[in-house]
C-alpha cells in the first residue's frame, strides 16, 4: 500500500421526538461548528449526515448554516449524506415506504442546500440485501455499513459491490476500531493508522489491483465536539498535510469512488452492527427472564 485514503463522516442523532429547543441547544454547542470548521481552511474534508427534521429546522431557523454548507459542497469540501428522513429501520418498511423515506430526504437536502446526495447511511447498519434495489432506484451510488456486517474475507479496506435483481450498489465499510482518541497525538494517530492498514493488507491478493486503500470512520456529534473543542481535529488535518502528504489523503467518499475503480464483488447477509446487536440480545434476555417471574 502506497496511499491510505481516510474518509471521516459526522453523524448527528435525533428522533421524531426531538424538540426545537433541543435542536437550538445543540446547534449553539455543536452543529454550528461543523461548517465553520470546514470553512476555515480549504484542504479540510468531512462528509456529514444530518437527520431530515434537523435539516428542515436549520433551513428555517439558521439559514446561514445551510448557505455555508451549500458553498462547501460546491467547493468539494463536504458531501451531505442521504438516508431515511426519519432514520427508519428500513427492513421493517414496505418497499414503497423505503423509497419514500430516501426520496423525501433527498428532496429536502436539494431544497435546503441545492445539491442532492449520492450516498447514504442506514440507521444502526440494519441491513437486508433487498434494500439494494430501492436504494439504487433512489439514485444512491453508495451506502455506509458497519464493518461488523462485512464477511471477514472481504474486510480488505476497499469498496465492495453488492447486487440484487440486476441492480448494484457500492458499500463502504465503517471501522469503529479507528475512531480518534484525543489522548493520542494526531501525528501518532495517523502514523499508527497507516501502519496498521498497511500490515493488515500487505499480503492480500488485491495489491496487484491497486496501491491505495480506504478506511471510513464515523464520528458522532459528541465525539466531534470533543475533537473540535480540543483543537485535535485541526491538528489532524495539519499533520496530514505537513507530515503525510505522500501517503495519506483525507478524502470524501464520492470523490474517492469516482477516482478509484477497484471493487470487490460481495454478498452481505442480513444483520445489524455488532454493538447494537449485543444490546438487543441483552434486552430480549431480560424480557424473557422477567416473563418467567410470574
Amino acid at each position: 500500500m502506497k496511499v491510505l485514503n481516510i474518509c471521516f463522516y459526522i453523524t448527528v442523532s435525533s428522533s421524531v421526538l426531538t424538540g426545537e429547543s433541543e435542536f437550538e441547544k445543540k446547534y449553539q454547542a455543536i452543529y454550528k461548528n461543523i461548517p465553520s470548521f470546514l470553512f476555515e481552511q480549504n484542504e479540510r474534508r468531512l462528509a456529514v449526515s444530518l437527520p431530515g427534521p434537523l435539516v428542515s429546522w436549520l433551513s428555517r431557523e439558521h439559514k446561514e448554516f445551510t448557505q455555508i454548507l451549500s458553498k462547501l459542497t460546491n467547493q468539494k469540501q463536504t458531501e451531505l449524506l442521504g438516508g431515511g428522513f426519519y432514520n427508519p429501520v428500513f427492513p421493517l418498511l414496505f418497499p414503497q415506504d423505503r423509497t419514500g423515506q430516501i426520496d423525501l430526504m433527498t428532496s429536502e437536502l436539494r431544497r435546503c442546500v441545492g445539491k442532492r446526495p449520492r450516498g447514504m447511511t442506514v440507521f444502526n447498519s440494519i441491513w437486508d440485501n433487498s434494500l439494494i434495489t430501492c436504494i439504487q432506484a433512489s439514485g444512491m451510488e453508495y451506502v455506509f455499513l458497519d464493518s461488523s456486517l462485512i464477511p471477514k474475507e472481504r474486510q480488505c479496506y476497499l469498496p465492495l459491490l453488492v447486487s440484487e435483481q440486476g441492480k448494484s450498489l457500492n458499500v463502504i465499510a465503517t471501522s469503529r476500531e479507528f475512531i480518534p482518541n484525543t489522548l493520542i497525538e494526531p501525528k501518532e494517530y495517523l502514523r499508527n493508522l497507516f501502519d496498521t492498514i498497511n500490515y493488515l493488507t500487505k499480503d492480500d491478493a488485491y495489491n496487484s489491483l491497486t496501491s491505495e486503500r480506504l478506511v471510513a470512520i464515523k464520528i458522532d456529534e459528541n465525539k466531534f465536539a470533543r475533537l473540535h473543542d480540543s483543537k485535535w481535529l485541526s491538528k489532524l488535518f495539519n499533520a496530514a498535510n505537513e507530515n503525510f502528504s505522500d501517503s495519506i489523503k483525507i478524502t470524501l467518499p464520492g470523490e474517492y469512488l469516482h477516482r478509484e475503480q477497484t471493487r470487490l464483488p460481495s454478498y452481505i447477509p442480513s444483520g445489524i452492527q455488532s454493538d447494537v446487536a449485543k444490546w438487543a440480545k441483552n434486552n430480549r434476555g431480560l424480557i424473557s427472564r422477567n416473563s418467567n417471574l410470574g
